[in-house]
């Protein structure tokens, strides 16, 4: 099944009123994209518009993600955004909808679009956003991304998405379901302020890939362990052999949290050495224990190699099946680490 490559009208307006936010000073260290840059110019005049203001307030309590989780549950025709509640979001906790909803999130979002005639703006800047979209095609089509998603999971279930947001923060990256699709939703690189050097999503190379690899692993993964609720229980011990540190602990403050953010980026190390070679995935390991103290990242790291070695071999269809060893191996393994 391959990645499509998409720009999609409810991210992108969702995104233009998040720079009505403090959001949009997030990861301000970096240039930012021209994209960026020209609707922040646009949409000065409306930061009072009744959708920014009820945005501002939502920010207090919820994280950029939220706002995403909603917008991939709207309908697609931003002329009537009707909220599909038939889906099923997966990737991120669900708690935020309540207050969305509460307030008519999607009817402000609606006006919002009206009011400011932002399609007209979109029209405008066409070429740019087509640049972008094929600047993600040229890093993504030539990785086999799909290619390594299905040998790591099995079928996948839902249709894979890949959406460049040039409005976010320099390299954020989310990662929602909306129980059909998986979105990979990833803004532009880090290019340093003072260079010359315009900010194109080519600048990415192979990191766009993992970027995606990594996003789309968050709906993947989510429906995958709770089929096995026992797991986070069972590796709780692991969580009590590191010391956090940088962000991290603050981002993820449970072990349910921890632990699914470490797995997801021990896949994406794999990824690294499927790309670029074994040098390349300890390189990424190295540099998750020195920033964020993540030390387990080595075990889950060897467990899901083995995993995949396995899987080559036929003893596996899927990661599903492994799941129920997992545990005990990184606890054997975790051992071994220790002495």
């Amino acid at each position: 099944m391959a990645v499509q490559i998409q720009i999609d009208d409810r991210i992108r307006l969702v995104a233009s009123v998040l720079l009505l936010t403090k959001f949009a000073n997030e990861n301000s260290g970096w240039k930012p994209h021209l994209l960026k840059t020209l609707t922040a110019g646009y949409l000065e005049t409306y930061r009072d518009h009744p959708c920014a203001i009820v945005s501002r307030e939502i920010a207090d309590s919820q994280w950029m993600s939220a706002f995403y989780c909603y917008a991939v549950l709207l309908d697609q025709e931003l002329s009537s955004f009707v909220l599909r509640w038939e889906s099923v979001i997966t990737g991120y906790n669900t708690n935020y909808m309540k207050c969305f909803e509460e307030r008519r999130y999607s009817d402000l979002l609606r006006c919002f679009y009206e009011d400011t005639e932002i399609g007209l703006f979109w029209d405008r800047t066409d070429d740019l956003w087509h640049e972008i979209q094929h600047d993600c095609q040229r890093c993504l089509q030539k990785d086999d991304l799909d290619e390594f998603l299905e040998l790591f999971f099995g079928v996948l279930p839902y249709q894979m998405v890949f959406v460049p947001n040039p409005v976010d923060p320099p390299t954020f990256g989310f990662g929602p379901s909306d129980g059909v699709t998986a979105y990979c939703i990833v803004g532009p690189p880090a290019i340093p302020l003072d260079s010359d050097d315009s900010v194109r999503y080519e600048r990415y190379g192979n990191d766009l890939a993992y970027l995606a690899f990594h996003e789309f692993t968050h709906s993947l993964w989510d429906d995958l362990r709770k089929q096995y609720p026992d797991l986070i229980e069972k590796t709780r011990s692991l969580g009590t052999t590191m010391s956090l540190r940088g962000w991290f602990p603050r981002m993820y403050s449970t072990w349910e949290e921890q632990f699914d953010e470490i797995f997801i980026r021990a896949a994406t190390a794999l990824y690294h050495e499927q790309l670029e070679g074994e040098a390349s995935a300890l390189a990424m390991l190295n540099n998750e224990k020195e920033k964020f103290g993540i030390d387990i990242i080595d075990c889950i790291f060897w467990c899901l190699r083995q995993y995949l070695t396995a899987r080559k071999c036929g003893d596996y269809h899927n990661l599903g099946e492994y799941l129920p060893v997992l545990s005990e191996k990184l606890i054997k393994q975790q051992k071994l680490y220790e002495g």
